[in-house]
Order: structure tokens, then sequence, then C-alpha cells
């Protein structure tokens, strides 16, 4: 690993583990001097969230559709493979909330941890840090349509399930209308697309801003997340936990890698199109899986237990991938 890999990967870990540290030190210090109640640090770390989406996520939406291309070839198939991710996380804990009678509020939260996966963040960075360029690349073509699918599908559905309706698992346009700040993202995609078909070029400093907005929307969701993080709530969600861990780490590899190797990932660019697919095939519970819960009212105790606890596992995941590639 070169130092400017390490360096990278140091980034990353501090963005993500800091940011979630500094917010939890924040929210006990305030309680411990009475500076502020429980409820405003709460209604603190929503606005926080709030504010990601609303105003750090647009630019980076915009210029990613701005400026995206079908691939052609094998290539192809790699969309196709983080469209099936996604598929498989969500159906998957739909099905472990059937047959374990999850109750709807936590029911809501494991949907959302088995669905949204950590790609953007550290999907990305652990790619470039193995296999440089070509690696980083390759994830972006994994997780081209990962905003639409999230705030068209993911958000409404696990919204849905919360409710406890019963009937199937189906998108109404009902529920943006009840959270219309989840169609905001939509928007975005929607006007880079238009951008992109209109053939109208794209600034350089949209590369520079998402840059810098990536990072930073993360670790505001770090700040927000560890506000309302409290560890001694992760042992009442020991069976959903582990449901979850299984989805994450045992289910969407199962399925994804197999597709991937029948696709012939492992016959193009010396293999790394494979490679990238099974280390994102056991990435943790995205930050994203936080905001639903946030937005709709259902458990977040039980999707930030899901989120720390399968990201720390990634501790234990990323050595034997990273013995395994190099």
């Amino acid at each position: 690993m070169t130092d400017l890999q390490l360096a990278n990967l140091l980034f990353v870990l501090s963005i993500s583990f800091g940011s979630l540290m500094i917010g939890y030190g924040a929210r006990v210090g305030l309680l411990h001097f009475g500076l502020a109640p429980s409820e405003r640090i709460w209604i603190l770390s929503k606005y926080l969230k709030f504010f990601s989406l609303v105003v750090m996520i647009p630019i980076p939406v915009i210029n990613a559709f701005w400026k995206f291309s079908l691939p052609s070839g094998s290539l192809l198939a790699m969309p196709l493979l983080g469209i099936l991710s996604w598929i498989v996380g969500g159906l998957s804990a739909i099905v472990a909330i059937k047959a374990f009678r999850i109750p709807p509020k936590r029911a809501g939260s494991v949907f959302a941890c088995g669905m949204f996966t950590n790609l953007t963040s550290f999907g990305r960075l652990i790619a470039f840090v193995m296999f440089g360029d070509r690696g980083f690349f390759l994830v972006q073509l994994f997780i081209v349509f990962e905003t639409f699918i999230y705030y068209a599908v993911g958000f409404p559905l696990s919204q849905q399930i919360s409710t406890g309706r019963s009937g199937g698992f189906w998108f109404r346009m009902s529920m943006l209308k009840k959270q219309p700040i989840t169609v905001i993202p939509l928007l975005y995609i929607l006007f880079g697309v238009l951008l992109n078909l209109g053939g109208i070029a794209r600034p350089r400093l949209f590369d520079v801003f998402s840059g810098y907005l990536i990072p930073a929307s993360v670790a505001v969701l770090g700040l927000s997340i560890g506000m309302t993080l409290r560890f001694s709530r992760i042992g009442r969600y020991r069976g959903e936990v582990l449901l979850i861990m299984a989805v994450k780490f045992v289910v969407i590899p199962l399925v994804v890698i197999p597709t991937g190797y029948l696709l012939g990932m492992h016959l193009i660019m010396e293999g790394i199109p494979m490679k990238v697919l099974i280390m994102l095939s056991f990435m943790p519970v995205a930050f994203t899986a936080l905001l639903p819960p946030t937005l709709y009212g259902f458990d977040l105790d039980l999707a930030n237990s899901g989120w720390i606890v399968t990201t720390f596992f990634m501790l234990i995941v990323l050595p034997v991938l990273y013995w395994l590639f190099l």
C-alpha cells in the first residue's frame, strides 16, 4: 500500500468514525453539563440530516448524472449488478421481516438497513486503495443508479413497511406527498439528466465542489448519527442486527458474486471487475439508512445499531479482502 493509498484509507475512516464519535461526545457533554435537553439534541440531529440531504447532496448528484454515459460491452453488467444487490438486500429483509414477524416500526429499519449499502464512501475509497483508478471507475458504474433507487423506491417502501400495511409492498405516489423532502434528490437527478441530454458543457468546478461536498456530507451525517447513538440500546436489537448482518454479509454475496462470475466479470480487465464486485458485496449498512427513520418516525435506534455493528464488522472483513486480493 502506497503512502497515498494509506492516507486515503485513514481519511475515510477518520471522516466516518471521527465524526460519529465527535457527535456522540457532543451529546454526552451537552447532557452532562445540562446545556441542552435530549429532545433538542434529537431535533438538531434531524436538522443536520436534512441539511445534508437538501443542501450538500445536490451538486454531487447533479454532477454525477450530468457527466454520466452508459458503458458498453461486458462492463454494462456492472450497473445491473448494482441494481441486483439492492433488490436482493431489500427482498431478503422483507422475507426476514415476515418470517420472524418483526413489528412494523422495527421492520422499517430492518428493510432500510438491508437495502441501503455503504458503497459511495467506503466502497469507492476502498476500491481505489486496492485497485487504483480502475477500481474507482468500476464502483462508479456499480452505483450509478443508487440515488434514484434509494429515493424513488427504498424511502417510500421503508415508510410503507413501517406502517404495517398488508397486501404487498408497492410504491405509491401518496408516500412522496407525505414527505415531499424525499422528492428533492429525484429532482436533482432529473435536472442532471436533462443537462446531460441537452449537451450543455459541464463546468470543471463541479468536480471540485463534489470532491469536497461528498466527504463533508458524510461527516455531517456522522455527527448527526453520533448525537442519537446510544450504545446501550444495541443489545435490545440483537435478533434484528443478526438478521441485518446475515443479509449484508451472507445473502447478498451468495447471490451477487456467482451472478458476476456467470456474466464473465473475471475474464475482463485482468479480473479486477470481479474483485471489485466481491469487495462491494461485503459492504456495511449505509449512512442513508438513517434518513428514513428520521423522516418517517420509525425505530432510529435499531437503524443506528445496524449501522454501527456492520460498520465495525468491516474492521474484520477489510483485512481479509486486502490479503485475498493483494
